[in-house]
């Protein structure tokens, strides 16, 4: 029986089993807004998992009266949700991405929304469906959310017809080997379905929607899980009704189908290994942006950094910059002098109790060959590095620094190291400290839009790292407040002495808000 609209009020807390997934507050507000407004709406496929979608681990897909299109984007950028474009292996026609962000658990939403609805093969969806209307019509409440939902019913003929159009002779021959087309999560949710149906209104409405001929076949598809020869069968008796609704011609669909597959792996493989500046899923409409991640030894950096990273390319294109000298990426060049610091580490550790440093004239006069050469390797990697950061935010991509250069403080802090020869007689140094300069000054001008600075005393961070000595420390937390990238730059400090998890909230509301 369906719920009265107040059963939107209620939250996953209050079900009995305390181990399922819990709905976020910014999901279910989304969808009061949409019946406030009088939106049509329902989460039209993969049902059963309605709670994890929710809950923000899979995505939601919204379905809606095509005539409530415009008022639909009204109430998502009231609600706080923002559009992002999708790439041509993610995008499809009449269908838009937004993401939402949940202030209280700091987890992304992701909002599929369907203005027409559409079906097809994989990266294509080449049909868009006429019979929406009674998909909405028919649409029923969740008992446990008070979220519209297609009717089982519905949504069986809907999963029937998916996954004909999905079936290849790849999945026939799998088959014929013992591995059948239904199983994992399609499986489970045939099942689910299938408890649920009302056999006679499937017949109905297929006879309606897909024809007679194919209502004559529909029932028998929902007695056990059909293999690949029985949807091959019910896809003759579809086409000539498909062919009407066909987004493409014969010629067009299969070139098109290869090219989105293409760019579809290509972004798994850029996402997992390559790290191309490319933007190949999603990108931010009003452009990217660059978030540099700052703080002394024990601030935890490389965790913050990380955590947003993964956050970040659940749904969108992230691009990585390690702009420190330490643990991180190194280029070929500077490998060999990575190696030989490494190894002569403990012996250039600054001593405790060495003074504070200032400025070029507070460091040492004498510049080592080894210094130098290791100076200007670092420099030409940050400038590249740079390079890249700054097109991969010229193409809507999230670009994400472990640090970033600057110029305020010489010799630490990721700024210039060669600054004493600035002074110096011998053209050849200056001239080389002056390069160097340049490069630092490149990136000033390249300012992040984002500079989130992690403050910690030095107790906490020697106890983090105890390599650490408390001067050395000191110098970097006061050399950390004298950074400033400009007015275009928007700093925000944090104390990363409190809880990891309140750091991390923070941290995402501060990128969030950038986004």
């Amino acid at each position: 029986m369906a719920n009265s609209p107040q059963a939107l009020e209620k939250t996953i807390s209050e079900e009995v089993d305390e181990s399922a997934p819990r709905a976020l507050e910014q999901s279910l507000h989304l969808l009061r807004a949409f019946d406030a407004a009088g939106v049509r709406y329902c989460h039209y496929k993969s049902n059963q998992h309605l709670l994890p979608a929710l809950a923000g681990l899979t995505d939601l897909d919204i379905l809606l009266d095509a005539r409530h299109s415009r008022e639909a984007q009204v109430v998502l950028g009231a609600a706080g949700y923002k559009r992002f474009d999708a790439k041509l292996a993610a995008s499809y026609p009449a269908v838009e991405d937004y993401l939402g962000f949940d202030s209280q658990s700091g987890k992304l939403i992701h909002i599929h929304l369907y203005h027409r609805l559409l079906v097809g093969p994989p990266h294509l969806k080449s049909y868009q469906l006429q019979y929406q209307d009674g998909i909405l019509d028919g649409r029923i409440r969740d008992d446990a959310t008070g979220v519209y939902t297609t009717d089982p019913t519905q949504e069986m003929q809907l999963l029937l017809l998916r996954f004909t159009l999905k079936a290849r002779w790849r999945d026939w021959l799998r088959e014929r080997l013992g591995r059948p087309f239904f199983r994992g999560g399609a499986l489970a949710e045939y099942r689910w379905l299938q408890e649920r149906l009302d056999p006679n209104l499937l017949r109905r409405i297929t006879e309606e929607q897909l024809g007679s001929r194919a209502g004559e076949m529909v029932e028998s598809l929902t007695q056990q899980p059909p293999s690949t020869w029985a949807l091959r069968g019910f896809k003759k008796r579809i086409s000539s009704t498909l062919k009407r609704w066909s987004s493409y011609g014969a010629l067009e669909a299969l070139p098109t189908r290869l090219a989105r597959e293409a760019q579809w792996l290509l972004s798994g493989l850029n996402r997992r290994h390559l790290r191309l500046s490319w933007s190949f899923r999603r990108a931010n409409p009003t452009g990217g942006c660059i978030i540099a991640v700052l703080g002394p030894d024990g601030s935890g950096k490389s965790t913050i950094v990380q955590t947003l990273d993964k956050w970040l390319s659940w749904k969108l294109d992230v691009y990585p910059v390690y702009f420190g000298s330490g643990d991180g990426s190194a280029s070929l060049v500077r490998l060999p002098l990575k190696f030989a610091k490494d190894l002569l580490s403990g012996q250039r550790r600054p001593k405790d109790g060495a003074p504070a440093v200032s400025g070029a004239l507070g460091l040492q006069r004498r510049v080592s060959l080894v210094r130098a050469a290791w100076a200007i390797v670092l420099a030409w990697e940050k400038r590249a590095k740079l390079r890249r950061a700054v097109r991969a935010r010229n193409r809507g991509m999230i670009v994400l620094c472990d640090r970033f250069p600057q110029t305020q403080v010489m010799g630490y802090n990721d700024g210039p190291l060669l600054a004493p020869w600035l002074e110096s007689r011998s053209r050849f140094r200056k001239w080389l400290a002056c390069w160097e300069s340049e490069q630092y000054e490149r990136a000033h001008a390249c300012a992040p839009d984002l500079a989130i600075k992690l403050d910690v005393s030095s107790e906490v961070a020697i106890s983090r790292k105890p390599e650490i000595s408390p001067a050395e420390s000191q110098r970097k937390r006061d050399a950390l407040r004298k950074i400033h990238y400009g007015t275009t730059c928007q700093e925000i400090v944090i104390d990363s002495t409190q809880p990891l998890e309140s750091v991390l909230l923070q941290v995402k509301t501060a990128v969030w808000k950038q986004l």
